[in-house]
């Protein structure tokens, strides 16, 4: 790193070195620095040209004198560079690079023993949500996801589905098994898994190993069940699966509306506040018959609700809607296109019903005065 004293060769080959404010004049800390020019010179010295042949070849004869204190300042700063690369790489500093996007190759034990110092010698991209690579590969905790999995684990020990808090949470878990996995990843309490080891590290853990432990449990205890995350009707509490009488309320009132009122199975879902898809799973899975009653889920399973009950409902709707609009203007002009926007309610059928309600006698058009409808009586 360089420090406030700044020292440089210039491009004729000397060297200058500046101290900063603070220094003592007594004391000089130098900068060793050369440039391009410098290293060019220094491959020529290399190849055994002398001091003329050189300046030939850069193209300045006359500055011979220049070359030569150039490469003796080079020299000098080589020679410094070379006892520091000696001792980094005692200390083994080039392990511990600082370009941490390079993977590195290195030998199993060294490997182990960079976990243990609190160190990433992997990908930075292999490292769990929660942490982060520092300076020098050393691991750290990312302020904003090391939070999120806090509370993740939080949630999981006091019975919140895996996946479902980690989505709630913001890390966009790929699947269940993603953030199973990670759930299960001991850096998290700080220690590193290493192969089939695990290792204690020096970096910061997230949660505390009571916490871990917890969690551990109740994701093997899970894998014991036939689902994880268990169906409408049931919830689950740490390990186990129970019956959820809110939901089970809902689909009992579901079953009523069916074989009662023979309502649709979008009707229910609007309702209930049921989706779609629960409630068709309602009448054609028979594993909902234990949570409803199997006399009720019955009667509800056995109403059949044809095309044609659904098209008259439809053909009473729209006259209903007819009779509406025209009990609010007894008289009106116009076309079944003008109608139907009128009434709200489609083309075709307006024509349909203009025609059913003209034969029950509710509806009239005047002979003489073609377009114009009105109403004779308010109900068939």
């Amino acid at each position: 790193m360089m420090s406030d004293n700044e020292s440089k060769i210039t491009e004729g080959g000397s060297l200058e070195t500046k101290l900063s404010p603070d220094d003592d004049s007594s004391k000089k800390t130098k900068s060793y620095v050369f440039t391009d020019y410098q290293v060019e010179l220094a491959k020529l010295r290399a190849q055994g040209l002398s001091l003329s042949q050189i300046a030939n070849r850069v193209g300045k004869p006359e500055a011979r004198n220049n070359i030569s204190r150039a490469l003796n300042a080079f020299n000098e700063t080589a020679r410094r560079m070379r006892k520091v690369m000696r001792e980094l790489s005692e200390v083994g500093y080039w392990e511990k690079q600082v370009d941490r996007n390079v993977p590195l190759k290195l030998g199993r034990d060294t490997i182990k023993q960079m976990l243990q110092d609190g160190f990433w010698p992997f990908n930075p991209r292999l490292l769990p949500p929660g942490y982060m690579v520092g300076e020098m590969r050393r691991i750290k905790k990312d302020p904003v996801y090391a939070e999120k999995m806090k509370r993740v684990y939080e949630r999981v020990a006091n019975g919140d589905p895996p996946y479902k808090a980690a989505r709630e949470e913001g890390l966009r878990p790929g699947s269940a098994q993603h953030i199973n996995r990670l759930l299960t990843n001991p850096i998290y309490k700080g220690y590193n898994r290493y192969g089939r080891e695990t290792i204690p590290g020096k970096h910061e853990a997230i949660i505390d190993e009571e916490t871990w432990n917890k969690v551990q449990t109740i994701l093997n205890e899970a894998k014991k069940l036939p689902v994880f995350n268990p169906k409408v009707g049931f919830r689950r509490v740490g390990a186990s699966i129970i019956v959820d009488e809110e939901t089970v309320k809902k689909l009992r009132e579901a079953c009523t509306l069916r074989f009662k009122d023979r309502k649709t199975t979008k009707e229910i879902a609007e309702k209930t506040g049921l989706t779609y898809g629960v409630v068709y799973a309602l009448f054609h899975e028979d594993d909902y018959k234990r949570l409803v009653g199997d006399d009720l889920w019955e009667k509800a399973h056995a109403v059949k609700i044809t095309r044609k009950e659904l098209s008259g409902r439809r053909r009473e709707r729209d006259e209903t809607k007819m009779l509406q609009f025209f009990l609010s203007q007894p008289e009106f002009k116009g076309s079944p296109p003008k109608i139907s926007k009128e009434a709200n309610i489609g083309l075709k059928p307006t024509i349909i019903t203009l025609k059913r309600l003209k034969e029950k006698g509710i509806l009239d058009k005047e002979p003489k005065r073609r377009g114009k409808w009105f109403l004779l009586k308010a109900s068939p």
